[in-house]
């Protein structure tokens, strides 16, 4: 649920920055309009929410590969990659297209030609080359080059993807047990990872690393004292943790320190949310997170392009201000992005594991991902459970 919400949390904050006043310019402060620009402003946040949960599952994948003498760089790869090319190239395509047919269009200059208001230096135009796209297809952006045309979440891919190869790299080097020849190999990579991703990039590999913190403690949890068991002090925790996220906002620090605050204040919601794992919760709930989680890396993916490229029909109109009429238009676009993404969804995220299936052979497959016979005969709770952790 916290991942699908994430993704809205970033389409919102987007459909707010491109269609309505800024709150400064809000004539009418009232009691709707001040939680709705609060919660539509928590785009970036909910990025880092995102690298903690990746974090968590991750590391949780390698940790349990290494601690069982199956890890395989070829598994690993081929997991993350199928990951996240499914998504990435559409996406990439996707975003080439609407750029494409948005320049088109009376006010394209507004859009495309100079930045955009709230979306930082990037000028679509110019960051439309194949060269670059490429680059983003070989998660350099943010490293050596912009992110591609309109689609500035991609910013965040790169991080993911050198998180991915930074953690098993530093695992062999500090806690394997190889001969210290390939230790020394792995170490020295993993400084070179370091150094060609640069300062901002390594820094918030600590913002990953407290979803490993979590998933450890957690391991741990029979040797903690147990004040975390009982239900209402774990909603009550958790909801503590909420809260500051939301109070991080009015912390007067921005930059790499927001961004620790983000993520202290998450970890001991993920940490509640880890121990209630095997609750009972209601069916429409667990069906809701679901389809959520469902499509959600693909919603953060695709959905900008096209609300740059509706932004631009509208031509030099003013930016709403946020009354009930312009409210539901809101709503309405949120809707249309959402069923546009989740379209996309079913021909490339929930392609993944048939792909991968595919590029393993069914035997392999069966070997690689656990699926024996006996697994697949297990009840349907079971598998839906699996497939719900699935990093």
């Amino acid at each position: 649920m916290v991942r699908g919400v994430a993704a809205l949390a970033v389409m919102l904050s987007h459909v707010r920055v491109l269609f309505f006043v800024p709150y400064a310019q809000v004539l009418n402060k009232n009691a709707l309009v001040v939680p709705a620009y609060l919660m539509t402003s928590l785009g970036h946040e909910a990025v880092l929410v995102f690298f903690a949960l990746s974090g968590f599952f991750i590391s949780r994948s390698v940790l349990n590969a290494f601690q069982t003498a199956r890890w395989s760089w070829t598994v690993f790869l081929v997991n993350r990659l199928t990951r996240l090319l499914l998504v990435l190239l559409p996406g990439l395509l996707l975003c080439a297209l609407w750029d494409y047919l948005a320049m088109y269009l009376p006010c394209a200059a507004a859009f495309y030609d100079r930045t955009i208001p709230g979306f930082g230096a990037n000028v679509v135009a110019t960051n439309s080359s194949l060269g670059i796209f490429v680059g983003n297809l070989f998660f350099l952006q943010s490293i050596y080059y912009p992110p591609f045309g309109s689609n500035m979440p991609l910013w965040s891919l790169s991080y993911e993807f050198w998180y991915y190869m930074l953690f098993p790299t530093l695992l062999i080097a500090l806690l394997g047990r190889s001969r210290f020849t390939k230790r020394f190999t792995y170490g020295v990579l993993a400084v070179a990872i370091i150094l060609m991703v640069g300062r901002t990039i390594a820094i918030l590999f600590l913002v990953w690393l407290t979803g490993t913190a979590v998933g450890l403690l957690h391991d741990m949890r029979s040797e903690l004292p147990p004040p975390m068991s009982p239900t209402w002090t774990r909603r009550i925790f958790g909801a503590l943790g909420f809260v500051a996220l939301f109070l991080v906002k009015k912390v007067p620090v921005e930059g790499l320190a927001s961004d620790f605050l983000v993520a202290a204040a998450f970890v001991p919601v993920m940490y509640c949310l880890v121990g209630a794992s095997g609750s009972v919760v209601h069916r429409a709930y667990a069906a809701t997170a679901k389809m959520l989680a469902s499509f959600s890396y693909t919603l953060y993916l695709v959905h900008l392009p096209l609300l740059i490229f509706l932004r631009t029909l509208l031509g030099n109109l003013p930016r709403w201000q946020p009354d009930l009429k312009h409210a539901a238009y809101g709503v309405a676009l949120a809707a249309l992005v959402g069923a546009y993404a989740l379209v996309i969804s079913r021909f490339t995220e929930a392609r993944t594991d048939a792909v991968r299936r595919m590029i393993f052979g069914y035997r392999a497959a069966q070997s690689v991902f656990g699926l024996s016979d006996s697994t697949r005969r297990k009840p349907q709770t079971s598998r839906t459970q699996a497939q719900a952790t699935d990093p």
